[in-house]
């Protein structure tokens, strides 16, 4: 069996894909040696047993009894899967490889297509998705499925993605996506591109904010966001509903770890709002300019060694049970917009007790301070209010703007 062992660490390429040898009860023997540290204990910073931190690495099995291969990763042309229709799909252990078309619109590994509602009940689940040419799994226009307890593995651009706007009632529960790769400009497919969005990249793209997310996990990306709730990538203007202001659904026990950025992106300066490396960053977007109560609340979601931010966000939305650890700072409350960020019950810490010793700090954060503040707060904002928010460290100053 081939494993994938998620980075523990800011760097997203140490993530490391080996294969299993042997087993000999709790004995797990490897074909060869690992290069990386992967944390694996669970720390409890304010030494009370009931508030952990777990910064351990997950392990996603990749073997699969049932194969679909397309060709090598240094390829262009792959194969793809294109469900289309009022088809009904029941795909469960399958291992897709090798597939995708770099720089070739609708051409992805796994792609719902125009299902509508047609596709309801439909599902992925338990399935390996790795070293693919272009993303992983594309929904586009279609509703009701359930994406659930997948590996996804070192692919070129988003992986999980909502393509329009317009798709809804979809659930994406227990997934793992490891390594979401930066794409070089030949290759890439965005239509529109006002703002440099098309050098980002996230392990969930998530253009309608009426789908459910509970219990995923983002680790490693080389340039971008855990989770983008962003508007769509190109335009629609057929779309029969507005996905800025769709109320949010859950969104609960998300993870993000190793999140990254370039530093040949033009947009990573400082604390700018377009900036790369946050685990969960909201654009104008999910109940835009509604009032206190139309959002469902973001709970218990985990980042740590995020370049950026744990959460950035800039709309009514509750921040709940939030984890953030060895980020450059907890939350941002964005883009200058005049909303009140609520961040209640929730932990931050400064520097966790996860740091190898042979990993250089200073190769990763160029542009700032190891523990930067708790929240920044942009100017224009009505403020930030904190609600049983312990701290665990030295930070900058809590907040500034």
């Amino acid at each position: 069996n081939n494993i994938v062992l998620s980075p523990t660490d800011f760097n997203p390429f140490e993530a490391e894909q080996r294969r299993i040898s042997s087993v000999s009860g709790n004995t797990v023997t490897l074909s060869s040696n690992l290069r990386y540290s992967h944390y694996g204990e669970i720390q409890y910073p304010t030494g009370d047993a009931s508030q952990p931190l777990d910064e351990r690495g997950e392990v996603g099995l990749l073997s699969r009894n049932v194969t679909i291969s397309g060709g090598p990763q240094d390829a262009v042309r792959g194969g793809h899967l294109m469900f289309i229709g009022a088809s009904k799909i029941q795909m469960s252990g399958v291992e897709v490889t090798g597939m995708g078309q770099r720089g070739t619109l609708g051409r992805y590994p796994i792609h719902f297509h125009h299902g509508f509602d047609a596709m309801n009940g439909s599902f992925v689940s338990n399935c390996s998705i790795h070293n693919n040419l272009q993303r992983s799994l594309v929904i586009h226009r279609t509703n009701g499925l359930t994406i659930s307890d997948n590996v996804a593995f070192n692919t070129f651009g988003s992986q999980f993605y909502l393509e329009d706007g317009i798709e809804t009632r979809n659930t994406f529960r227990r997934n793992l996506v490891v390594l979401t790769r930066f794409v070089p400009n030949e290759f890439r497919l965005s239509l529109v591109d006002g703002d440099g969005r098309n050098e980002r990249q996230a392990a969930f793209w998530i253009t309608n904010s009426a789908n459910t997310y509970e219990g995923n996990v983002a680790a490693g990306v080389e340039n971008g966001f855990g989770y983008w709730f962003a508007g769509p990538d190109h335009e629609t203007p057929d779309l029969p509903l507005y996905p800025e202001i769709q109320p949010m659904q859950p969104f609960n026990d998300n993870v993000a770890h190793a999140i990254a950025f370039r530093e040949d992106s033009v947009f990573n300066l400082g604390y700018g709002p377009e900036q790369a490396g946050t685990g969960l960053f909201f654009e104008v977007i999910s109940g835009y300019d509604q009032e206190e109560g139309y959002n469902a609340p973001v709970r218990g979601f985990r980042a740590s060694k995020c370049l950026n931010a744990a959460v950035w966000d800039d709309n009514y939305r509750p921040l709940e049970n939030i984890i953030s650890a060895d980020c450059r700072a907890g939350f941002i409350n964005g883009q200058g917009r005049m909303f009140l960020m609520r961040i209640q019950d929730s932990m931050v810490v400064a520097r966790s007790a996860n740091n190898p010793p042979t990993r250089n700090i200073v190769d990763y954060l160029t542009f700032g301070p190891f523990a930067g503040p708790v929240v920044f707060e942009q100017g224009g904002s009505e403020g930030v209010a904190l609600d049983n928010v312990q701290t665990i460290g030295q930070f900058e100053e809590p907040s500034f703007g």
